[in-house]
């Protein structure tokens, strides 16, 4: 399904749930996990604007078209789409998109929205990651927390790899398991006790070595956007309270440029 030539952006937008999921390595996400997933984005309809773009992605947003420049006619696969915010932000700058996520909530709610306010430039299918190369290969691929899902990861770099064109670029908003002290905590004391847990029962944070995995197939740059560690003390232990001064400690913290790769938020640029 080669994208730069026969791809009918005009033919699909209305189709019923793709019937491409298929079985692989990738495809054990627990029933569990599906459940959750589906559930938070039924709530999520219900208590935010659909497509609102929220505070906290917004950065990794302007980062990610800074990257890819122009993007203009050119087609974008939006992985672990979601409710489909980064997907339309995409459309407004003119690309033609491909939204893949694996929960027919999302998807559906996606396509229903682009029905109702007649967008055909963006293509929704509920469809697991390491099939995207079945919809490339593609100028630039964009994902935000979806990496640290993906198991075996191995597995997914090169199809990832096959996914762009020659000279195509990815764009990775991810979390960051650098920091022993802060993975020992959440292995071993959130989702205990009062302490609440965010996120489905399978995933881990993205790990180095995996970092490591995408360098060796592509031009990597990694970048520690802000310094997001003390903060997370008030989250889960505080319920929020003191969030601010923990900010502040964050904010000092990110002056030591070593201590940066200790961040639980990181961009990852990638170059075909």
């Amino acid at each position: 399904m080669p994208l730069g030539g026969g791809f009918d952006f005009g033919a699909v937008v209305h189709r019923g749930v793709s019937g491409l999921l298929i079985e692989s390595a990738g495809d054990r996400v627990g029933a569990n996990t599906q459940q959750y997933w589906d559930a938070t984005f039924r709530r999520e309809a219900e208590e935010h604007p659909f497509g609102e773009v929220k505070p906290e992605i917004a950065g990794a947003l302007r980062a990610a078209v800074q990257f890819f420049g122009n993007m203009e006619g050119k087609t974008v696969i939006d992985v672990g789409c979601g409710d489909g915010a980064t997907s339309l932000f995409f459309v407004q700058q003119g690309a033609r998109v491909i939204s893949l996520d694996q929960s027919e909530v999302a998807i559906q709610k996606l396509r229903e929205h682009c029905k109702a306010k007649h967008i055909t430039s963006i293509q929704a299918f509920a469809e697991n990651a390491f099939a995207i190369d079945r919809y490339g290969p593609a100028d630039f691929i964009f994902g935000s927390m979806i990496l640290h899902h993906l198991e075996p990861f191995g597995e997914f770099v090169p199809i990832l790899k096959r996914a762009l064109t020659p000279n195509g670029r990815g764009f990775f908003f991810e979390n960051n398991s650098a920091s022993s002290v802060l993975t020992w905590f959440r292995a071993h004391v959130v989702g205990k006790l009062w302490i609440p847990k965010h996120g489905d029962a399978d995933e881990f944070p993205l790990s180095p070595k995996e970092v490591q995995e995408l360098g060796r197939a592509f031009h990597l740059r990694q970048v520690f956007p802000s310094m997001v560690l003390f903060q997370l003390i008030a989250v889960y232990f505080f319920r929020g309270r003191l969030h601010k001064q923990f900010c502040v400690l964050d904010r000092w913290a990110y002056r030591v440029r070593w201590f940066r790769k200790y961040s639980y938020r990181q961009f990852l640029f990638l170059e075909n």
